[in-house]
């Protein structure tokens, strides 16, 4: 998937209460306010503006410094156990005042990107466990397993802080091959597994029916009132880019891409009226399908140690020839070439 615009990261949509977390981590760490801000642009006067935002290259050059300032590769995982319900703003306030979990979980799923239009959140369920998935709108150039590390480990943390445990029951899923930096936070987490399919928190259903420690049905009413109108905003700047919202839905998941009539139903139009759209903008769902499965095939193939046959099969290929085929349309090279060249850089 292509890179967010210039004009995008310049947008400021960065709710300021993320990156006064990180200074606040950084201070304890004796690293000063004036240190960590040096060269981002971000003005301290912003900070104190309760309703203020960073652009998004903002929030990734104040991320870059703190990472080179504490030497600590794992900070997203200190980021995440210490995120607060109240970070998220009135959408944080309207979980913790829901009547179950489940609530909380469809709030996340429907209003999430009015907090960070980077990710969407999905729901997946079984008969014992249920998940919440993060998913990239545009797969994060820079910095991508810190960002992915703060957000998934903090809702994780959300979950057990919502209903009053220490440690909730669960697991987190992380789609990169565990990194050295795991082993010192490895007590402090619910168990994780690397290597995954997907990015998300996974725990029993059960949990669905527990009822928040701060359940007030007023405070919900009060607290959604203002989701909504946050929400509003962001889906009037975003909605006019049809492309851009077909990218943010195909993305590769444990049921794999949604097909053409399940992303219609999502956008609220028929498959005339997408295929219409898109043409108009040059474009196609088959197109934007073969873009997504190439991006997630080279991550596949670079970052884990799953055989070509899975991945094929993974990304929506019944016969490995198919995929080897088409894959090598797509970029000029076979799989086994993309994985000999990775396992031959390890090597050096």
């Amino acid at each position: 998937m292509q890179a967010s615009s210039p004009k995008d990261l310049h947008l400021p949509t960065i709710p300021v209460s993320y990156p006064l977390l990180l200074l606040e981590i950084l201070e304890e760490r004796g690293i000063s306010r004036d240190a960590a801000l040096r060269d981002t642009g971000i003005q301290p006067a912003l900070l104190s503006q309760a309703e203020a935002r960073l652009t998004t290259l903002e929030w990734v050059r104040l991320a870059t410094n703190a990472l080179q300032l504490s030497g600590d590769e794992g900070l997203g995982y200190e980021y995440g156990l210490r995120l607060r319900p109240s970070a998220h703003g009135f959408l944080g306030y309207a979980a913790m005042t829901g009547a179950n979990m489940r609530e909380a979980v469809d709030l996340g799923v429907k209003y999430f990107r009015a907090r960070l239009r980077q990710f969407h959140l999905h729901f997946l369920q079984d008969d014992e466990w249920a998940a919440v998935e993060l998913r990239e709108r545009e797969r994060l150039p820079v910095l991508r397993s810190f960002f992915i590390e703060c957000v998934v480990i903090g809702l994780s943390h959300l979950h057990s802080t919502l209903i009053g445990e220490a440690r909730a029951e669960g697991e987190l899923w992380f789609d990169w091959p565990e990194p050295v930096y795991y082993a010192r936070y490895r007590d402090r987490l619910p168990p994780v597994r690397f290597s995954q399919p997907a990015n998300l928190v996974r725990f029993p259903k059960t949990y669905l029916d527990r009822r928040p420690l701060l359940a007030d049905e007023a405070a919900h009413r009060q607290a959604l009132t203002q989701v909504e109108r946050e929400y509003a905003s962001v889906r009037e700047e975003e909605d006019g880019d049809l492309v851009a919202r077909v990218r943010a839905e195909l993305h590769l998941s444990l049921g794999g891409y949604q097909d053409v009539r399940t992303l219609c139903a999502r956008l609220g139009m028929s498959p005339r009226t997408l295929r219409r759209k898109l043409g108009a903008q040059r474009t196609s769902y088959q197109t934007l399908l073969d873009e997504a499965r190439q991006r997630d095939a080279r991550h596949l193939l670079e970052a884990s140690d799953l055989d070509v046959q899975t991945i094929s099969a993974r990304v929506g290929f019944d016969n490995p020839a198919n995929f080897t085929r088409a894959f090598k349309r797509w970029t000029g090279c076979t799989p086994s070439g993309v994985r000999h060249s990775r396992t031959k850089e390890q090597a050096h």
